[in-house]
């Protein structure tokens, strides 16, 4: 099974955040500033390397950013109005 990516910028974007905040709560899972909760609204965010870039792994987003990009995609489809 492979995995589904998506970039922090969209991440951030969805979640009305800033990039920075997306990055940072990935690094958090990664061990650093141990003195901060790792979740982000109850998840640990995976992250994986693809052609060099950082991107987030969509099965370990929180449900309610899940569930909002899955959203914004269907809008996106050509003809389907909403």
């Amino acid at each position: 099974m492979t995995h589904v990516h998506v970039r922090p910028a969209d991440v951030a974007k969805i979640g009305g955040v800033t990039e920075k905040h997306v990055r940072r709560m990935i690094n958090r899972t990664k061990g650093a500033e141990p003195e901060k909760c790792p979740f982000w609204f109850g998840t640990k965010l995976q992250s994986e390397q693809v052609d060099g870039n950082l991107m987030v792994v969509f099965a370990t987003l929180p449900q309610h950013i899940r569930e909002a990009l899955l959203l914004k995609d269907q809008l996106e489809i050509p003809g389907l109005q909403a």
